[in-house]
């Protein structure tokens, strides 16, 4: 059976981001706790899938998160983020890997102003708001929410 090399966030609505960035914080065993969309349980899924790249999670997110993380390194998190969701082994994986891709190129509009995806802005501004509100508290969501001001504000 092939296995989904993706998942599209761009038809969710709220709920359904909350549920699956709820998934993507689910431990493996059963008893432990988390809250939806913990950055310690997604930056750990992240140094998992990263295992063969000698990366942590933890880096790739402070990184992605920090105004002086160079477009150039973001659009290596960017092209990271997509291998890691090719190779992802479980869903709570792969849905790690997506949030570090959107978050990657969030971040370019954010800090660069540059839209390192060939999709236009505008069809995921619907989807950033909705990580910004998902993630509200998170570094995470603050990267989704200066994304949606900085694409407003150049729009205007």
């Amino acid at each position: 059976m092939e296995r989904p090399t993706g998942i599209s966030l761009e038809r969710l609505n709220v709920t359904q981001l909350k549920t699956l960035l709820g998934l993507a914080t689910i431990p493996e065993r059963a008893g432990e706790s988390l809250q939806v969309a913990e950055s310690a349980r997604l930056s750990a899924l992240l140094t998992e899938l990263c295992h063969n790249e000698g990366r942590s999670g933890d880096l790739l997110l402070t990184t992605v998160c920090d105004p002086a993380t160079a477009l150039e390194v973001l659009r290596g998190i960017k092209e990271l983020a997509k291998r890691l969701l090719a190779e992802a082994p479980t869903d709570a994986h792969r849905n790690a890997a997506t949030v570090l891709y959107h978050a990657a190129i969030a971040a370019g509009v954010a800090h660069h102003g540059t839209n390192m995806s060939s999709r236009p802005l505008d069809a995921r501004l619907p989807l950033y708001e909705d990580l910004a509100a998902t993630l509200a508290g998170e570094r995470l969501g603050l990267i989704f929410h200066a994304a949606v001001e900085r694409a407003r504000d150049e729009a205007d």
